[in-house]
């Protein structure tokens, strides 16, 4: 593996970690929200499921881009 596809891996790997470690956290922060926010479990449900499909759309989106665009063109 060449300098530049090891870089590429290093940069992919802390973005995935700071997404997961992201993820994780929004979990915690949940009944919190619910109780601040005086909202049923139902609707701390439907909010922590909106957040899940907006980061699904994201990475779909995302895929759509660098396969228009490339890697750089998606990331600028």
């Amino acid at each position: 593996m060449n300098p530049a596809d090891r870089q590429a891996v290093r940069l992919a790997l802390g973005t995935a970690s700071a997404l997961g470690l992201a993820r994780f956290a929004f979990g915690l922060l949940v009944p919190a929200m619910r109780a601040d926010l005086d909202r049923s479990l139902g609707e701390t449900g439907a909010m922590s499921t909106a957040n899940g499909l907006g980061y699904r759309e994201g990475a779909l989106v995302t895929a759509v881009a660098v396969g228009v665009l490339g890697a750089t063109g998606a990331f600028r």
